[in-house]
C-alpha cells in the first residue's frame, strides 16, 4: 500500500512539474513583447534546468519508497554473503600470521591449560548449562548436549574442540603470564573454528558465527560502545564489508544478528582505569554473541575486584614443561648445530628446576632461543655465570630480536633508536597506528611546515598563470614589468593566504582510501540520482546569472545568455560526473582484500592525489570559463585565456587540497620537521615495512604492532624519556651498549 501511495504521488508530482516548465516556457514564447530573444533563451533553460533536478529527486524518493522501509539494512542473504566472505579473507590473512610468529612452524609447542581457580572461575557445570532458549548465542550445529565433557585440564592446540565448542554461552578466557602464549593459543582457537565452519553444509554453516579478531588496546569503553567500535574496526581491516553487494551497514549486520564470535586480544594490555569499563561492556552488550578474552593473570584478577562476568569458562594457561620445551628445540634440528641443541635438551630435562629451565619456559623464549642460535651454541644460555637468573637470559633473548634482524652494527644503532623513539611514543598501547606519528611532533610546527608546503608551491603556480595572462593580454596596457610584478604580487598574496589557511586546518586522525575502478550499471544509474542536488545551484545560479547579463547588454544578450548557461551547464554536468565516480570509488568491491597498514598508507596517498586532481580540474575548468569571457570586443570566449587559467589555477588549488588532507601526507611532513629538529632523518613507511619483513613488527588488520610486546617495553624501558637524545642499554649487547644518538 505504502509503495502504491508513493508512486501515485510521485507520479502526480512529476506532472506538475512538467506542466509547471511547459506553462513558463509558453509564456515566454506567447508574450507580445519579449525583452530581447537571450531573454527567452535564458528563460527556456531556466525552466528546464528547474525541472530536471526536481524530477530526479522526485525519482530518487520513489525508489526508496519501491525499496520499502528497510532499505538501510543489510538483508540475511547479504548478511551471509558478507560473512562467508569475512571468513575467507580471516582464514588467509591469520594462516599467514601464525606461520609469520612461529606459531605453528615448525610446530606448536605444546602449552598445557587447566581451570582457573575459584577465585577466577566459576564452576564447569555452571557454565556448560544451557541458557534460556532466545537468550544466549545460536547454538552451534555440532554443540549436542552430552556428547562431550569439558575437562578439567589439556593442550592449547585443542581448545577448539575440548572448550569452545561445549560452551553454549560462548564465553571463555585465557590467562596466563608474559610470554605464556595467549595470543598463539587464541590464534589456534580461530583457525580450528574456521576450519570446522568450511567443512560444515551450507545450512550449516549460516549458523556458526567468524571468528574477528580485536585488539582492545585501541578501545575506550568509557566513551564508545563495543558494538561501535567492533563495526569500524571491522569495516577499516576489512574494506570488502563497505561493498554495496552487502547492503548498506553488513558489519551492523554481522554484529548485531551474532553472525561473528568476538576474539578479544589484551586486556591487560588497556589503561587500568578502562578495563572494569571494558569487562562490564563486554557481559553487557555481547548476550548475543561468542566472545574469546585474553589477560594476564594480575590484570585479570584485579578487575575482579569491581566486575565479574557470568557464566564465562577461564582457563589459565601453564609453563611448558621441560622435557616439552626440549622435544620443541630439537623438532627440525639438522647438521651439525643438532648435537649442541640435542645438549641443551637434555640439560633442560635433567635439570628442571634450572636457571634455563625457568627462562625457557614459555612459547615466546623457546622460538627467540631457536631464531637467536641458528648458527651459534645453544648451550651458552646454560652458563650460570653469563646469565645468573631467568630474567638475564629473557633479557638477553629479547636483545637478540635485533641482533639478528640487523646484523650490520650501524645499521642496528640507527633502526633500534627509531623503534625505540617509536615505542616511546606509543606508550603502554600495543597498536601501533601509522596515522599516529603525526601526533608525536609539534603540532604548531607540523602546521606551519604544511601551510609552508601549500603557500609554496600553489601560490606561485597561481602567480605565474597571471604572469602569463598578462603579458598576452594586457601587455600593451600595463606593461610586462608591471605584468611580472602583477604576478609576483599574486603569488605572495595568494600563496600566503592558502599557506594560512592550510596552516590552521585541522589535522585528521583517521586514513581514506579511494581506489579509483570502472564502476558498474548500477553504481552509475544510482551515482546519477545521488548526486543530482550537487549541480541543482550552479545551474540555477548560471541560468539566473545568463539571463542577469542578457537583460543588461542588449547587444550581446543572446551570446551571453547561451554561453554562460553553457559554461554553467557543463560544469555542473562535471561535477555530477566527479562526485559519482568518488562516491563509487570511496566504496570498495566484494572482492577486497583485507586491508594491511602498508596498504592503508598507499590508499590514503592516493586518495589525497585524487582529492586533489578532482577539485583541482572543477576549480580550473570553472574559473578558466570565468576568465576567459571577454566582455571588451562583446561577450565571446577567449580559448587561450580560459586554458591558461584553467590549468594554472586548477593545479595550484589542487596541490592545496593534495597537501592540505590526508594522513600519508602528515607523515611525509612529520618527518620533515623531526629533521628541522637535527633528530636525523627517517622515512617512516619503509622502515616499518621492513622492520615486519625481518620479525620484529607484525601487522593486525590496517596497524603494526611489535611481534613481541616484551621488545615494546624493553625499548621503552631502555629509551629513557627522550629516546632521540639517550642510548638504549643492555649488559647483553654489546652493540646496543655503544650506540649514540646523534
Amino acid at each position: 500500500m505504502e509503495v502504491r501511495r508513493r508512486t501515485l504521488l510521485a507520479l502526480m508530482g512529476a506532472g506538475a512539474v512538467i506542466a509547471l516548465a511547459a506553462n513558463v516556457i509558453w509564456r515566454i514564447h506567447s508574450s507580445k513583447s519579449p525583452v530581447n530573444t537571450a531573454t527567452v533563451y535564458a528563460g527556456d533553460l531556466a525552466a528546464v534546468a528547474i525541472a530536471v533536478p526536481l524530477l530526479l529527486a522526485l525519482g530518487n524518493w520513489w525508489r526508496k519508497g519501491r525499496s520499502g522501509s528497510n532499505s538501510g539494512v543489510s538483508t540475511s542473504s547479504q548478511a551471509a554473503a558478507a560473512a562467508n566472505r569475512l571468513a575467507e579473507v580471516t582464514a588467509d590473512r591469520w594462516r599467514e600470521e601464525a606461520a609469520a610468529r612461529r606459531i605453528v612452524t615448525p610446530a606448536p609447542a605444546t602449552v598445557l591449560w587447566r581451570w582457573a581457580a575459584d577465585e577466577f572461575a566459576a564452576p564447569r557445570d555452571e557454565v556448560t548449562t544451557p541458557p534460556v532458549p532466545g537468550t544466549g548465542p545460536w547454538p552451534l550445529p555440532y554443540l549436542i548436549e552430552g556428547t562431550g565433557e569439558l575437562l578439567d585440564s589439556g593442550v592449547v592446540s585443542r581448545l577448539h574442540h575440548d572448550v569452545y565448542s561445549l560452551l553454549p554461552h560462548g564465553r571463555l578466557v585465557l590467562l596466563g603470564g608474559p610470554g605464556a602464549g595467549k595470543t598463539g593459543a587464541m590464534i589456534l582457537l580461530l583457525l580450528a573454528a574456521l576450519d570446522r565452519r568450511a567443512h560444515l553444509a551450507a545450512d550449516e554453516r549460516d549458523r556458526v558465527p567468524v571468528p574477528v579478531w580485536l585488539t582492545l588496546s585501541r578501545w575506550d569503553p568509557i566513551s564508545t560502545t563495543l558494538q561501535e567500535w567492533a563495526v569500524d574496526t571491522m569495516n577499516r581491516d576489512h574494506p570488502a564489508l563497505l561493498a554495496s553487494d552487502y547492503g548498506p551497514n553488513a558489519a551492523d549486520q554481522l554484529f548485531g544478528s551474532g553472525r561473528v564470535a568476538l576474539f578479544l586480544d589484551g586486556l591487560d594490555e588497556m589503561p587500568e582505569g578502562r578495563r572494569t569499563h571494558a569487562l562490564k561492556r563486554i557481559g553487557d552488550e555481547t548476550r548475543g554473541l561468542r566472545v574469546v578474552l585474553t589477560s594476564r593473570l594480575r590484570e585479570y584478577q584485579q578487575v575482579l575486584l569491581t566486575t565479574r562476568p557470568e557464566n564465562t569458562a577461564v582457563i589459565d594457561l601453564q609453563p611448558v614443561q621441560p622435557a616439552d620445551a626440549a622435544a620443541y628445540l630439537l623438532h627440525g634440528q639438522a647438521g651439525p648445530n643438532r648435537q649442541q641443541w640435542e645438549q641443551l635438551a637434555i640439560y633442560l630435562t635433567q635439570n628442571p628446576d634450572s636457571v634455563a629451565s625457568r627462562a625457557l619456559d614459555n612459547p615466546l623464549t623457546l622460538s627467540l632461543a631457536r631464531d637467536s642460535y641458528t648458527i651459534k651454541d645453544p648451550t651458552k644460555l646454560t652458563d650460570p655465570d653469563s646469565f645468573p637468573t631467568a630474567d638475564a637470559i629473557r633479557e638477553h633473548l629479547i636483545d637478540q630480536i635485533l641482533v639478528t634482524a640487523y646484523p650490520d652494527e650501524h645499521q642496528r644503532a640507527r633502526i633500534t633508536r627509531w623503534l625505540a623513539w617509536i615505542a616511546h611514543n606509543m606508550g603502554p598501547r600495543q597498536d601501533l597506528p601509522w596515522w599516529d606519528i603525526p601526533t608525536w611532533v609539534s603540532p604548531r610546527q607540523l602546521r606551519l611546515t604544511r601551510g609552508l608546503a601549500i603557500g609554496l608551491s600553489a601560490g606561485p603556480i597561481i602567480g605565474f598563470t597571471f604572469v602569463i595572462v598578462s603579458a598576452i593580454e594586457f601587455g600593451q596596457y600595463l606593461g610586462l614589468a608591471n605584468g611580472l610584478w602583477f604576478g609576483v604580487g599574486a603569488a605572495v598574496v595568494i600563496g600566503g593566504t592558502m599557506g594560512a589557511i592550510g596552516g590552521i586546518l585541522e589535522i585528521a586522525r583517521q586514513p581514506r582510501a579511494i581506489a579509483a575502478r570502472w564502476p558498474r550499471r548500477h553504481e552509475l544509474s544510482q551515482g546519477t540520482v545521488k548526486s543530482w542536488h550537487l549541480v541543482v545551484l550552479p545551474i540555477v545560479a548560471g541560468i539566473s546569472l545568463g539571463s542577469a547579463v542578457g537583460l543588461g547588454s542588449m547587444s550581446n544578450g543572446a551570446r551571453a545568455a547561451v554561453l554562460i548557461g553553457a559554461v554553467v551547464a557543463l560544469v555542473s554536468a562535471l561535477a555530477m560526473l566527479v562526485f559519482m565516480l568518488r562516491n563509487v570509488w570511496a566504496r570498495p568491491s566484494a572482492d577486497s582484500r583485507s586491508a594491511t597498514a602498508a596498504g592503508t598508507y598507499k590508499a590514503d596517498r592516493h586518495s589525497s592525489i585524487i582529492h586533489g586532481f578532482t577539485f583541482g580540474a572543477l576549480v580550473g575548468i570553472a574559473v578558466g570559463f570565468a576568465f576567459g569571457i571577454n566582455n571588451y570586443t562583446g561577450i565571446r570566449l577567449e580559448v587561450i585565456d580560459g586554458l591558461i587559467f584553467a590549468v594554472g589555477i586548477g593545479s595550484g588549488a589542487g596541490i592545496a587540497v593534495a597537501f592540505g588532507t590526508g594522513q600519508a601526507v602528515l607523515v611525509k611532513f612529520a618527518e620533515f620537521v623531526l629533521v628541522c629538529q637535527r633528530q636525523g632523518q627517517v622515512h617512516f613507511l619503509p622502515l616499518l615495512e621492513d622492520a615486519v619483513d625481518r620479525q620484529v613488527l607484525r601487522q593486525a588488520g590496517a596497524l603494526y604492532q611489535f611481534r613481541h610486546d616484551s621488545l615494546q617495553k624493553h625499548l621503552t624501558r631502555h629509551g629513557g624519556a627522550n629516546p632521540i637524545s639517550s642510548a638504549v642499554k643492555s649488559p647483553y649487547s654489546t652493540s646496543l651498549q655503544s650506540l649514540r644518538w646523534g
